[in-house]
């Protein structure tokens, strides 16, 4: 226990040091390149069969399917989602819906958050006769950054100072 705090102590002076040489805060902050992606599965089914009944009372139920993916570059970026559900009744497909999207964003100058983008969003359904499709392009504002490490080296700080393994904050100067 006793080395790790000395590790981290001697880590945070390190980084204390080439804050003070640079300060760099969470409002200045910026990724080189942001790359996120999650997918996620979701299931119910509710089967009730009362016996004080005739036949079965309930059998019904549903799965999901979620995409996401984000990607920025100080050039480039897109985005990807895309979800589908699936209803059942007595164990049996019923219908059916599907989603996605896609954006992509072309960075006029990279030290600017101003872009050019296209996208594609289509729709398919079991009650639909056919895919709806829609499809844009334009100019627009704004960037995401992913802070995340440098907010996990600002908790690894606040832990260095609550154990005294180093004497005063790193500079965080936002304005």
């Amino acid at each position: 226990m006793k080395r790790t705090v000395l590790l981290l102590g001697i880590i945070g002076v390190v980084l204390g040091f080439g804050a003070s040489a640079a300060p760099l805060g969470i409002c200045s902050y910026v990724s080189p390149e942001t790359s996120l992606e999650s997918l996620g599965l979701a299931m119910s089914y509710r089967y009730f069969d009362d016996w004080a009944t005739p036949g079965v009372d309930s059998s019904g139920g549903r799965a999901d399917l979620d995409y996401n993916r984000l990607f920025d570059s100080p050039s480039f970026g897109y985005t990807l989602s895309g979800n589908a559900e699936l209803l059942l009744a007595d164990f049996l497909p019923t219908s059916a819906q599907a989603n996605t999207a896609g954006t992509i964003r072309y960075f006029l100058r990279e030290d600017m958050p101003t872009f050019g983008f296209g996208s594609v969003e289509a729709s398919i359904s079991t009650g639909q006769p056919q895919p709806a499709v829609h499809i844009s392009a334009g100019l627009g504002y704004g960037r995401f950054n992913d802070v995340t490490p440098l907010a996990k080296a600002f908790k690894i700080e606040m832990e260095l100072l609550m154990a005294g393994a180093i004497g005063m904050p790193l500079k965080d100067d936002c304005s």
